[in-house]
C-alpha cells in the first residue's frame, strides 16, 4: 500500500531582473524570508479511504532574499518516519529571483505529517519553516470527527 500519493510540481514565479546571474554578497548573513501560503499549521485532513473532505493537501510557499534564493527544498515526513523530498535549483537565466514551491499530496495512512520548506541563498544562508498536519481515518459508517481514528 502506498503511504503517500505525492505529485510534485514546482512552479517558479517571481520578479524579473535586469543583469547577470546573482552572486554571493560579501558580509551577507541574512537568510531568505519564507512565506508559507498553505497549509496552515495543525490542520486536519482525511485519508483517501475516508471519502471525506479535505483529503488533498495543497503545499505552497515562496521565498525572498536580499540577494537571491538559489535553492528550494520540500521535505515531507510521514507518520512511519518515511521522508519524501524534492529540491529545486533555481535557473536564473530567465531572470527569476523569487521562487515558489507548489504541489499537492494525499495520504492513505492516518497520522501526523511534518512539512518542511527549506530555502538557501547564494551565501548558503538557509531558512526553514515547518508545518504539522494530521490525516484522520473515518471508521466505516462514521461521518464526523467523533469517529475518526488516528
Amino acid at each position: 500500500m502506498k503511504t503517500l500519493k505525492f505529485l510534485l510540481v514546482f512552479t517558479i514565479v517571481g520578479t524579473l531582473t535586469i543583469g547577470c546571474k546573482p552572486q554571493p554578497l560579501e558580509g551577507d548573513e541574512e537568510p531568505p524570508q519564507i512565506e508559507v501560503i498553505s497549509p496552515n499549521n495543525n490542520t486536519h485532513f482525511y485519508t483517501t479511504s475516508s471519502n471525506a473532505s479535505p483529503s488533498t493537501v495543497v503545499v505552497n510557499a515562496t521565498a525572498t532574499d536580499n540577494n537571491a534564493v538559489k535553492l528550494g527544498e520540500l521535505i515531507i515526513k510521514d507518520p512511519q518516519g518515511g521522508i519524501h523530498d524534492a529540491s529545486l535549483e533555481i535557473d536564473f537565466s530567465s531572470g527569476i529571483i523569487s521562487p515558489q514551491i507548489y504541489t499537492s499530496f494525499s495520504a492513505d495512512i492516518p497520522g501526523i505529517y511534518t512539512i518542511t520548506f527549506v530555502f538557501t541563498d547564494f551565501n548558503d544562508n538557509e531558512a526553514r519553516v515547518s508545518r504539522t498536519i494530521e490525516f484522520l481515518q473515518i471508521s466505516p459508517g462514521g461521518d464526523d470527527d467523533e469517529t475518526a481514528k488516528k
